[in-house]
């Protein structure tokens, strides 16, 4: 069974990402899509609008036949060490092909740049330290360093141009034996919010956070309309409590947080010296600088909450959150091929570091839907996979 692997977030699951799933099987002649997908919190450095298990569920409904967890010390990453994670996991799991959205489908460009950051060269490694020395920052040094070697950088300009740069680095490193396919991205960008435009995840989540779920489903996929969460919507202040009780209770180590150093958790004890309670958004912005983006201001202080050091292992294991017939079908005819241990069961799996932190993630993420809503969910021990 031929298959192609896609690294998303589905956060929530929307009609351009239909629009992919279906042109990732138009292009590749697949029969079985694999999701690595990540759970209960993301990339930019907030939680997901609803728990991990509702959006595996629509996204088998909407058109995928696996649905794996991406592990959180990965899913709230840099896109580099994002797409390490996914790329790993597509690799271990044996797919055809690998399927990503871009602006304007140049996978050569992508390609060409994707080498040099990989292989980094001498010239570029020179400009790079020299540009840094001068006090720009990594992107800006980076894009610099790339067009003083004659390198056109305009694919650069796109989050989801970068982000499949970051993958087709992440395959050379690990030596990828999958084939890239690049979807051109259509309707709104990445940020877009055009209601008359095919949707973006940000558009569908200013609906659900100023309006309502029920507003937002004319944007998800048909097959989803009619689907009932066990969740509900969850934005970052609404783990403003947990985040304040994380940074105090560890006020001396925090610089011992991925994505907090030195100059960054000094800033933040400041804070606490002029106040004693921020929501999320509030203290977010009162870090912000010219040298550190809002973005990574909310990824340092997301892995305060969630308790993710410096020291972060590597993938080690596929845990199964969805899938149908026809992903169970691939996991059986794979068997032999798939390389890490498959989870299916939590209860009879081996914790490591990185399972321990999405169990605990898990908890929290809980927790504030109690607090909010009233809602007990089950904690991951006790949650089945959804076969559908």
């Amino acid at each position: 069974m031929k298959s192609v692997g896609i690294i998303a977030e589905y956060n929530p699951i929307h009609l351009g990402h239909t629009w992919h799933i279906r042109e990732s099987l138009r292009l590749t002649d697949a029969e079985c899509v694999i999701a690595v997908m990540s759970g209960d919190f993301v990339q930019r450095g907030a939680p997901a609008v609803l728990d991990k298990f509702d959006r595996a569920s629509m996204a088998v409904l909407s058109g995928a036949d696996l649905v794996v967890e991406l592990p959180v010390s990965h899913a709230t990453a840099s896109a580099e060490r994002f797409a390490l994670g996914g790329v790993g996991l597509l690799h271990a799991l044996g797919v055809d092909f690998i399927s990503f959205g871009m602006e304007n489908d140049d996978l050569k460009s992508a390609g060409d740049i994707a080498d040099v950051l990989c292989d980094e060269p001498c010239e570029y490694s020179d400009n790079l330290r020299i540009y840094l020395r001068n006090g720009l920052t990594m992107a800006s040094a980076r894009e610099k360093s790339l067009e003083a070697m004659g390198i056109d950088c305009g694919i650069l300009k796109n989050p989801n141009n970068i982000l499949a740069i970051e993958y087709l680095k992440a395959m050379k490193k690990i030596n990828a034996a999958y084939k890239p396919v690049a979807v051109k991205r259509m309707g709104n960008d990445y940020n877009g919010t055009d209601k008359n435009l095919l949707p973006s995840a940000t558009l569908v989540r200013q609906v659900i956070h100023d309006e309502s779920l029920e507003q937002a489903m004319q944007y998800l996929p048909e097959e989803c309309r009619t689907y009932r969460p066990c969740s509900a919507p969850l934005f970052e202040n609404d783990f403003s409590k947990l985040l304040n009780y994380s940074i105090l209770m560890n006020i001396d180590s925090l610089s011992d947080y991925e994505g907090v150093n030195d100059a960054f958790a000094d800033k933040l004890r400041k804070c606490y010296t002029q106040k004693d309670f921020y929501n999320f958004s509030e203290l977010a912005m009162a870090l912000k600088s010219k040298d550190t983006t809002y973005t990574g201001i909310c990824r340092g202080l997301n892995h305060i909450l969630l308790g993710i050091k410096k020291d972060i292992a590597d993938v080690s294991y596929i845990r199964v959150l969805a899938m149908n017939d026809r992903g169970r079908r691939f996991l059986k005819d794979n068997k032999e091929k798939i390389s890490l241990p498959v989870i299916t069961t939590l209860s009879k799996a081996s914790i490591d570091p990185n399972l321990a932190t999405d169990i605990r993630s898990s908890i929290i993420y809980n927790q504030a839907l109690l607090d909010k809503y009233g809602i007990e969910l089950s904690n991951d021990y006790r949650r089945n996979i959804i076969i559908t």
